[in-house]
């Protein structure tokens, strides 16, 4: 029995890659016992809320995982021409801080990761992508045992976005602290440094100025700490520290003179930039933040608040260097919170060219062509019919044969082969035809 060819020039297909393992999980996996199988939706139907993997954690974390392997040795002898991981994601209910990163993870060696462009998530899921025309390790063609050893994932985190900030009641000193070397003027006369009684100078809820306040006329610094009531019922992550004291240089000095706030943390004594006294004959206000703990480089807390001691570190320049109020205040915020950042689908595409595809059959014993024409026209005023255009509107061939192997059964290989060229929708080529009208495409 005499054959004919069909030939199907699809040029290139694509074939996507899954999660099969874990290599390194940070992630909490929810609806599903590992953290991959959370992440290894079907493309077309990812389950988003249902499985998936989270972080709430301020600093970068990452999850990779392995692939499916490519065995088939028709893909393997191709050639491949990129490579798209795709992840799909979002920040759970509440926006992500605008420091926060997202980003897709490729590994194509051990150790060797590399990372796309920051993806900016919303608060829904959407899909994320990284195009891949080469190795992004080394700017290498992609091979297929590369593939192979690829890990695929994402890294992120949360940063802490905070609410509205509140503001402590003035912390007003209320014993002596651990250096005393001011001296004490009230009661219309000078007395010398004193624990016990410095900070009642100082303690002011409105200043009297020049009635109470503690001075110095040395030439250097001269320190006094402060001890302060607890905090109450104040809570929440604290933003800062503000220190405010009220100060006055009195004549003209001889050397430079200045005044910092100094405070004691951790059982270390830490100052404040240096301020100028002005020589002007007139009190003033000054403030010196402290965002963090010194001691620990971290925010303060309120344990941090309640062991306090600060003060006062003046340099008079050998004339009187006056303070007369002191007291800080505490800016924390309301609430905080980490959004959960979610990744509910990671896969790779990989795509390749393809050689033609070829299918053998039966010449059929009969066949029909179906070439309908449509001819548009318009009529005239005077009754002519004009033809204005000629334009195919279908052309189908139908074949009628029988599909024979060894053994009298149909051979299902080559059925699934001119099924499979339906599916890719590629423009067929017969050949090996008697009749030149089948002879093409």
């Amino acid at each position: 029995m005499s054959t004919f060819k069909i030939t199907q020039d699809i040029g290139n297909a694509d074939i996507f890659l899954y999660p099969d393992g874990n290599s390194t999980v940070s992630m909490t996996p929810v609806g599903a016992g590992t953290n991959y199988i959370c992440t290894k939706d079907d493309r077309n139907n990812p389950d988003d809320d249902i499985t998936y993997v989270y972080t709430t954690s301020a600093t970068e974390v990452y999850d990779l995982y392995t692939i499916d392997d490519v065995v088939d040795d028709d893909i393997l002898d191709s050639e491949i021409n990129y490579v798209q991981i795709v992840a799909r994601g979002k920040s759970h209910l509440i926006s992500q801080h605008p420091s926060g990163i997202y980003k897709i993870l490729v590994s194509d060696k051990v150790n060797n990761i590399s990372s796309s462009d920051n993806k900016n998530l919303t608060t829904s899921y959407h899909t994320y992508s990284w195009l891949l025309n080469s190795v992004p390790s080394d700017l290498s063609d992609w091979a297929w045992d590369k593939i192979n050893n690829m890990k695929i994932g994402v890294k992120c985190n949360s940063p802490t976005t905070f609410g509205d900030v509140l503001t402590s009641n003035p912390y007003r000193p209320n014993a002596g602290g651990d250096i005393t070397q001011l001296k004490a003027y009230y009661g219309g006369s000078t007395h010398d440094p004193n624990p016990d009684v410095n900070y009642q100078q100082v303690d002011d809820v409105t200043s009297d100025d020049m009635t109470t306040h503690v001075y110095t006329t040395a030439l250097g610094w001269k320190y006094d700490l402060y001890n302060f009531p607890n905090h109450t019922t104040e809570t929440g992550v604290i933003q800062k520290i503000v220190f405010v004291m009220k100060c006055y240089l009195q004549d003209v000095p001889l050397g430079g003179s200045s005044i910092r706030v100094a405070y004691k943390t951790g059982g270390i004594t830490y100052n404040t930039p240096n301020v100028p006294l002005p020589h002007d004959g007139n009190w003033h206000y000054y403030y010196a933040e402290v965002a963090e703990n010194p001691n620990t480089a971290t925010a303060w807390t309120w344990s941090d608040i309640d062991s306090l001691q600060a003060g006062f570190a003046v340099n008079s320049g050998s004339i009187y260097g006056r303070c007369t109020q002191f007291y800080f205040i505490v800016y924390y915020y309301t609430s905080s919170y980490n959004s959960e950042i979610r990744t509910t689908q990671t896969y790779c595409k990989v795509n390749f060219d393809i050689s033609p595809v070829e299918c053998t059959l039966n010449t059929p014993y009969e066949y029909t062509f179906n070439h309908t024409y449509e001819v548009p026209t318009f009529n005239t005023w005077r009754g002519d019919r004009i033809v204005y255009d000629l334009q195919r509107k279908n052309k189908t061939v139908t074949m009628h044969g029988k599909q024979w192997c060894t053994g009298g059964e149909y051979s299902e290989e080559i059925l699934e082969c001119v099924h499979d060229m339906k599916d890719n929708g590629v423009y067929v080529v017969f050949s090996g035809f008697d009749d030149p009208n089948l002879n093409q495409g």
